[in-house]
């Protein structure tokens, strides 16, 4: 079977059948006219539904100062759109719940994940202000559905998939991702099988592609469209499964590296600008409305989903870690492209090599925040190097002599301060090690071992060798107090 192909993938007769009470939500969905009364006609002749519902509505999470006793209060407390999206979720867990005789403590897994995902979703649709956030909650239920009809219809497949993402913990950087496991056991992935069970129930458009689109990466800002349902999903999966809420590979007994998992969350939370905080506040409001759902289904264990809670915590620490070292990371970033921005507008023909010079300075200071800097530019009319440095109070000029032999008889002593002294032992260095044979690349980054002015930058022409003319700047920056400095700053410099 591995790596086989159908034409279709399940067998339509052993796909379970939405009751027709969820089929009529559904329709209710595609825009046709909807009304309290024809949720109500609904929820009226499914009496255990019915009874669900005012469970929910009496629920902590509602907080309704009386309670609820009749169907049509029920509506009015919570809102078409919630209603509705109860209802699918209890008659799709009842359907499927139907088709099994075997694992049907670890199935409750799957539901607490996919029961995680949809209300994450919804409380993200909320955040990022779609104008219905429940259509959300109802792609996050059912966006995995197609695991389960792969289980139904290929159980030891099934079987055998979770035992090799066992075995090789497959959500780290470096291992097989399952969608790879499951096309090499299977030939096909749930994406597939989802997205028949999509066709086969009719769903919206809207719904059928959360189920063929939610792996896809998100690389930008989640924009509050319809046609963003996937993305919303896809972010609110990566929450849930690093914050172990229950999981859709429920056979699966091994704890899994999540890495791949949490470097996703660390753009995710970079594109949205979500704080560790935010992500805090998001997930206790998720615990609270996936313990409200849960209770209405039939399962829940506070206990079991603490547990769950505090070992993803652990890894979690270091997201928050990492997202503010990215932070500042970024931050030192959008600083030196500002400053390089600002400086290649300034910069025009016709100026000065002094003010040049200062120009170029007044970009490194705003970049890097240093007080001490030089920069020299050739000028081949006068054959010297002719520039200004700052000293930590006020801008000077200095110049030196192109001519490794002149400059070589300046002396350390004759220089104004200590950061011209250092730039002119660099600069004789450089000139003396090219007129060997030395090549000098344009751009380099010269560390200096032992110095306090920890960067020594060149500007020559690309492949420099044999003569100290191609040498055409020096840029010397004071990072003493900045021994954190990043190699990415120094890219900046660059």
């Amino acid at each position: 079977m591995a790596g086989g192909t159908r034409k279709r993938i399940v067998v339509m007769d052993k796909l379970p059948t939405l009751p027709s009470v969820a089929i009529e939500a559904i329709r209710l969905m595609e825009g046709e006219q909807s009304s309290f009364e024809s949720i109500a006609d609904l929820l009226r002749n499914d009496q255990v539904l019915a009874g669900r519902v005012l469970h929910y509505a009496n629920s902590a999470h509602v907080g309704t100062r009386s309670k609820v006793t009749s169907i049509s209060q029920a509506i009015s407390l919570l809102g078409f759109n919630a209603v509705r999206s109860i209802i699918l979720s209890v008659s799709i867990f009842d359907c499927f719940s139907g088709k099994f005789t075997h694992h049907r403590d670890k199935l409750l897994n799957f539901w607490l994940h996919s029961i995680g995902v949809a209300v994450t979703s919804e409380i993200l649709a909320q955040r990022l202000g779609f104008q219905v956030p429940e259509e959300a909650h109802i792609a996050g239920l059912i966006h995995d559905l197609g695991k389960l009809v792969n289980y139904i219809q290929y159980p030891a497949e099934f079987e055998r998939i979770c035992e090799e993402i066992d075995q090789s913990g497959v959500f780290s950087v470096q291992g097989n991702i399952p969608l790879e496991i499951e096309k090499s056991v299977l030939g096909f992935s749930h994406i597939d099988s989802g997205q028949e069970l999509a066709d086969c129930w009719r769903l919206p458009e809207s719904l059928s592609r959360v189920m063929w689109l939610h792996h896809q990466p998100v690389y930008e800002t989640i924009l509050p469209d319809v046609a963003n349902l996937p993305s919303i999903v896809r972010f609110a999966d990566v929450l849930c499964v690093t914050h172990n809420i229950g999981s859709s590979y429920f056979l699966c007994t091994g704890v899994s590296c999540h890495e791949h998992f949490h470097f996703a969350l660390e753009n995710l939370m970079l594109y949205h600008q979500f704080t560790p905080a935010d992500i805090s506040a998001i997930m206790t409001e998720v615990a609270e409305k996936v313990g409200s759902v849960g209770r209405i289904l039939g399962f829940w264990d506070e206990d079991v989903y603490r547990r769950q809670i505090s070992v993803a915590n652990v890894s979690l620490g270091s997201i928050s870690m990492n997202l503010e070292q990215n932070n500042r990371q970024l931050q030192e970033t959008n600083r030196v492209c500002g400053a390089t921005c600002d400086m290649v507008r300034k910069l025009r023909p016709g100026l000065t090599l002094p003010a040049a010079s200062r120009i170029i300075l007044e970009a490194v200071q705003k970049a890097f925040g240093i007080k001490h800097c030089l920069c020299m530019i050739r000028d081949d009319r006068r054959h010297m190097y002719i520039g200004q440095y700052f000293d930590g109070k006020r801008f000077m000029d200095i110049e030196a002599p192109i001519q490794l032999l002149e400059l070589q008889a300046v002396s350390r002593e004759a220089a104004p301060c200590e950061i011209a002294s250092e730039a002119l032992e660099r600069l004789k260095k450089s000139t003396f090690e090219l007129s060997k044979g030395a090549v000098l690349e344009s751009g380099v980054i010269d560390m200096v071992a032992g110095s306090q002015f920890l960067a020594t930058f060149f500007v020559a022409d690309r492949g420099s060798s044999g003569s100290e003319e191609r040498i055409l700047g020096e840029l010397v920056a004071d990072f003493s107090n900045h021994l954190e400095l990043r190699e990415g700053s120094l890219i900046g410099l660059r």
